[in-house]
């Protein structure tokens, strides 16, 4: 099964959190990984805010990062295209959602994934208006 990850949910792989085990449980069902072409740019960001903040140290963040990056060679990572654009502006245009959550669930709804795992309760619910099946982690 594919299964579309959003960057909130696709953290929890990195570090350790209540719902790590939960995402792990569907990252190890899924046949294949999709995320959005911002989750790369987002989780670098993550890790620069904890180095910047001392909630981690720099030769741990870049150990994340080096463990991100190999996942990301594994993952698919929808193309930021007119496609990705015209269906982020209906979904906008409907919800009015922040622009970062319009890319995420643009992506999930144009990889036809069986599953969108979110950890953000409102993109959750808007997402179930839009996508078969919601996982909140």
């Amino acid at each position: 099964m594919r299964v579309c990850v959003d960057t909130s949910s696709l953290w929890k792989k990195y570090v350790e959190d209540d719902h790590s085990d939960l995402l792990a449980q569907h990252l190890n069902e899924a046949d294949e990984v999709v995320v959005s072409p911002v989750t790369f740019l987002e989780l670098t960001a993550v890790l620069t805010r904890q180095v910047y903040q001392k909630e981690i140290s720099q030769s741990a963040a870049d150990l994340l990062a080096r463990e991100i990056a190999i996942d990301f060679d594994y993952f698919s990572v929808i193309e930021f295209n007119d496609n990705l654009c015209e269906c982020g502006m209906k979904l906008l245009n409907k919800y009015q959602l922040k622009t970062l959550d319009t890319i995420q669930l643009a992506s999930a709804v144009l990889s036809e994934s069986g599953i969108f795992i979110t950890s953000d309760l409102k993109l959750g619910k808007i997402a179930a208006r839009e996508i078969k099946k919601v996982a909140i982690v």
